[in-house]
């Protein structure tokens, strides 16, 4: 730790001492008001005279936390961004930002970058209004099924009379997507008719206007209709108007300095006119990759940022994020980002655990502050993942209905979260009601003597189609997850017995967990693996159920192996019983 300090205490002298470091955060004259600080008023801004950078940011007490970048590289790093910047290799670059696990840790302004002054975002402002949806979502203003309903089922106002074949099949999703279908004869309408007409009446007309949407209009067009349809929808929902909403809700909750011009039909620009710090974005941006939270609050709908960050989706803009590979000193990093005209970017490495912002004001030139990025900035944590990392911690979570109803997210992910880092943790669940262990279980037979119970209702022969067919769903899962690399560790949770207990398959239950763990072991060699077993509860003590007379037994048969096995522990039970649907735990308190 000392050794950290002293690298840390020479590279902020040597990077002074050369004048990489300003001695004074770069702010707006006190004379302009930031919230008056539009697109127009942006290049009346005199250039820095000098670039301003730190490698251990200043603690404004703005939600931001802050940390120090000081990994291997980093003195170098900045010197060259420093030089090719004052060459002019990134254009009229006006900031750059680096957050990584929770810390912004380095901050950079130029030209007319201000750490006060709202910077115009362009598209990026197609990319905050997905992030207003997001945050109607967890206000209740909508829901997730509403995605894939009609967008004019929402605008109480329309003349569905009037309007073009197709217009109501366009879904909210396909809005979000660009795949409106919405298509215009004449060349700048939309802008055009917002003189006229207002609100809903706007979109009146240009459901009028527009050609007959169909499936093969569906396809991507990249355009600013479809997010201001959004963008009405929240207007439409929110109490008071959607400015207003915005700015308590969301600007106010991260303590945003901005500015968002309406545009003519009256709701906010969508297309490009938002103005935030680049600070402020860069908590939007954490606020994603964080999975929607912000300093302990849920402020984005978890399941719509789930949905943004999905890389199934493949390369592509959806949500209005783009996603697409990127190149980083040699490496092949995924960014999944907002980028606005100009070279604006609120983009998130997710493998990496790291969100970048920068602004400028480029004539074209939009990938150029992003490349400054990747060529310095990011190849510092690929560097260190590839010294450091040699695979991530795998959680399997597997069972029956205990295990299914168990909402990890509520305290099982957050614990491992804080233990390991987000970044290091994959989660594979493999659980479903009334499944016998059979059926992870490759080779699985009952005892010999073992025949139905009549007097147990559900109760039938085992098949050996049955054997293994859910750790092969669970083996399945694992390789997707992990992409083909194999896990650093691995904690497999079991929480199962219940249905064995109920079939009097007792008598091999010893036998079947051992197997499953052995398969684990061979699947997986040279892994460390922990194995946790959730004893099931007393429900079934001295076997007083009827409907499970082996309860006793199954229990143990649990104790048994878990003695037996090394690195095997067992937990009970007995404190999450609900007496209301017994034999499930009350999964609230999970």
């Amino acid at each position: 730790m000392n050794n950290r300090r002293t690298v840390t205490a020479l590279l902020a002298l040597s990077l002074l001492s050369t004048g990489l470091i300003a001695s004074e955060m770069p702010r707006l004259p006190k004379d302009l008001d930031p919230e008056k600080q539009f697109y127009g008023e942006q290049p009346k801004l005199p250039d820095l005279a000098e670039a301003y950078v730190s490698t251990s940011p200043e603690d404004l007490k703005d939600g931001l936390q802050v940390g120090k970048l000081d990994l291997p590289g980093t003195e170098q790093a900045v010197k060259a961004l420093l030089a090719d910047d004052k060459a002019g290799k990134y254009g009229d670059l006006d900031s750059i930002l680096i957050w990584k696990d929770g810390k912004l840790l380095f901050e950079m302004y130029n030209r007319r970058g201000r750490v006060d002054g709202p910077h115009y975002t362009m598209s990026v402002t197609k990319t905050l209004t997905s992030v207003v949806l997001a945050r109607a979502i967890q206000c209740g203003l909508l829901n997730m099924e509403d995605l894939d309903k009609p967008v004019i089922s929402f605008m109480p106002e329309i003349d569905r009379s009037k309007i073009q074949p197709g217009v109501d099949t366009i879904t909210l999703r396909d809005a979000l997507f660009m795949k409106s279908g919405l298509r215009f004869p004449e060349k700048f309408i939309e802008r055009k008719l917002g003189d006229t007409y207002h609100r809903q009446a706007y979109f009146q007309k240009l459901f009028e206007l527009t050609a007959p949407v169909t499936a093969e209009s569906k396809a991507y067009k990249y355009t600013g209709t479809d997010p201001s349809m959004i963008m009405m929808i929240v207007d439409i929902r929110a109490p008071g108007t959607v400015q207003e909403f915005i700015g308590k809700e969301l600007a106010g909750k991260i303590g945003a300095t901005y500015c968002w011009a309406d545009q003519g039909c009256g709701i906010p620009k969508c297309g490009a006119g938002s103005n935030f710090t680049s600070r402020d974005l860069m908590k939007i941006g954490a606020t994603v990759i964080q999975g929607g939270r912000f300093n302990g609050e849920q402020l984005l709908s978890a399941e719509y940022v789930k949905q943004i960050m999905d890389r199934k989706k493949g390369d592509g803009y959806f949500y209005y994020f783009h996603n697409r590979p990127q190149k980083a000193g040699g490496k092949k990093v995924y960014f999944i980002s907002g980028v606005g005209a100009g070279g604006q970017y609120m983009a998130t490495f997710p493998e990496l655990n790291v969100v970048a912002v920068a602004t400028a004001h480029n004539k074209g030139k939009i990938n150029l502050p992003m490349q400054a990025v990747l060529d310095h900035l990011v190849p510092l944590f690929t560097k260190r993942d590839a010294a450091e990392s040699d695979g991530k911690y795998l959680f399997i979570l597997a069972g029956q209905s205990n295990m299914q109803g168990m909402n990890q997210r509520l305290t099982f992910e957050p614990r491992v979260f804080k233990e390991f880092g987000a970044e290091n943790v994959l989660i594979v669940k493999e659980a479903i009601g009334g499944r016998p262990i059979r059926m992870f279980v490759h080779n699985w037979t009952p005892a010999d003597d073992w025949k139905v119970d009549p007097d147990i209702p559900g109760t039938k022969p085992p098949t050996k189609e049955e054997n293994g067919v859910m750790y092969r769903s669970m083996m399945e899962k694992i390789a997707a997850e992990t992409e083909g690399v194999s896990p650093k560790a691995i904690s497999f949770c079991w929480m199962q017995g219940e249905r064995d207990a109920r079939e009097r398959h007792s008598a091999v239950y010893e036998r079947s967990l051992k197997q499953l763990f052995s398969q684990l072991k061979k699947d997986f060699p040279g892994v460390p693996i922990v194995f946790v077993i959730g004893k099931l509860s007393d429900f079934g003590k001295d076997n007083k159920q009827p409907f499970y007379p082996e309860w006793e037994e199954v229990c143990r048969a649990q104790e048994k192996v878990a003695a037996d096995t090394p690195n095997c522990t067992i937990i009970r039970t007995d404190d999450l019983n609900t007496g209301a649907s017994p034999p499930n735990w009350k999964t609230k308190k999970v």
